[in-house]
């Protein structure tokens, strides 16, 4: 992990988060009726799915969990949005103090963000929430497929194979970070970071334990398997970064063999990935990990 990377991204993330918020208030402030937090993500999920912002990198990402499709950054924007008094509480309503202000901000959006905020009020605001939810659950099973509220035959979830997975999250919202993983078929969780904070929503330790937790991933941190900070400091061009990830091989994996070893256990008994920041593997000391597990125990590695 790169600390000062990893902060870029989360301010670039800060930069983006006030259109996502403003979005939240526009289907708010548009919708006929007073929504619930369900159906609120649920129309935000169909404003991903079926209209022009599911190619916005910036909007919110989805992934299936026990009220179908889910997003626990919404939830985050959302508790941001009562706390900094946008929202009543107790209700997804705005303060009369507040109106004229959010609809200033709404109107700042651009037209075909209106349009299609507008387009998806018009189609489901006479949906009660049972026929809402059925109409998601059937038209988009795979985000369905962990619901507690299902009755259709569940989609059988995939299961990947025995395999050296690795991922990283840079760039990516929590929500598609994990949507990746569960896509993958992966079901455990390698934080092979030393220091496993992150500015980023989602992906310091306590908050990524707990997602995994709700997602049903085990989550293991093995930070011996990391490379301390201290041994990052310098790091500028990618012959420096080849430099480090050398002596990573050479020196820091041999001092860690024991942790090393539960790794390799690990791997071998259930699908598992191990989970670094940078998205290039290039610059990741988990592609060397990888190698060498993969050198010992000939599975195949895949980067996902």
């Amino acid at each position: 992990m790169v600390v000062s990377a990893d902060a870029q991204v989360a301010d670039a993330d800060e930069r983006t988060m006030f259109k996502r918020k403003k979005i939240i208030l526009g289907l708010i402030v548009a919708a006929p009726k007073v929504l619930t937090r369900t159906e609120l993500m649920k129309w935000l999920f169909l404003l991903r799915q079926e209209s022009p912002l599911g190619s916005d990198h910036s909007f919110y990402d989805f992934i299936p969990y026990k009220h179908g499709p889910f997003s626990f950054v919404v939830y985050r924007d959302l508790d941001e949005l009562l706390r900094n008094g946008y929202l009543n509480d107790g209700a997804l309503s705005i303060p009369e103090s507040m109106r004229e202000y959010v609809n200033d901000e709404v109107q700042s959006l651009p037209i075909q963000v209106r349009e299609a905020i507008r387009e998806i009020c018009v189609r489901y605001s006479s949906r009660t929430l049972e026929e809402l939810l059925n109409y998601v659950y059937h038209s988009y099973p795979w985000f369905a497929s962990r619901s507690e509220r299902m009755k259709l035959s569940k989609p059988v979830l995939r299961k990947a194979g025995i395999a050296v997975y690795t991922a990283g999250y840079e760039g990516e919202s929590v929500d598609q970070f994990f949507k990746k993983l569960l896509r993958a078929g992966m079901q455990r969780v390698l934080d092979v970071r030393s220091n496993p904070v992150s500015r980023k929503y989602g992906y310091a330790k306590a908050t990524m334990e707990r997602i995994c937790e709700k997602l049903d991933l085990e989550y293991v941190h093995l930070p011996e398997l990391g490379i301390p900070q201290l041994h990052r400091r310098s790091l500028k061009t990618f012959e420096d970064y080849q430099q480090l990830l050398q002596q990573y091989e050479q020196q820091f994996l041999p001092n860690a063999s024991i942790v090393r070893q539960r790794a390799v256990t690990l791997i071998q008994e259930r699908p598992s990935v191990l989970v670094c920041f940078e998205a290039d593997v290039r610059y990741c000391h988990r592609g060397r990990l990888a190698r060498s597990i993969s050198s010992d125990t000939g599975l195949a590695v895949t980067h996902l």
